[in-house]
């Protein structure tokens, strides 16, 4: 009867205390995921752009657009025109 009481508090303990801890970890490592890709993702970008011959300051002004949407459009905001449905 001790054994089973003293392992009912220890998997108590372990999932009062562990839980937070792992989901912090897992958090942390999600994270640190998103951020790789996010810069392989812009590396491979970038190296695209200069195989195809774009100058530095295209390159720079491409980047920058991803930070702030107004710097490639000059504030100029124009929607898109809803899409007309398909004739059958």
């Amino acid at each position: 009867m001790a054994v089973s009481s003293s392992l009912v508090s220890l998997v108590a303990v372990i999932c009062i205390l562990g839980g937070p801890f792992l989901c912090g970890m897992f958090a942390i490592v999600c994270r640190t995921i998103e951020k790789v890709s996010k810069q392989r993702a812009e590396s491979s970008l970038k190296l695209e752009m200069i195989r195809r011959g774009f100058s530095a300051n295209e390159i720079e002004r491409v980047c920058q657009s991803k930070l702030d949407p107004k710097a490639v459009h000059d504030g100029a905001w124009t929607p898109i025109a809803p899409a007309k449905p398909a004739k059958v």
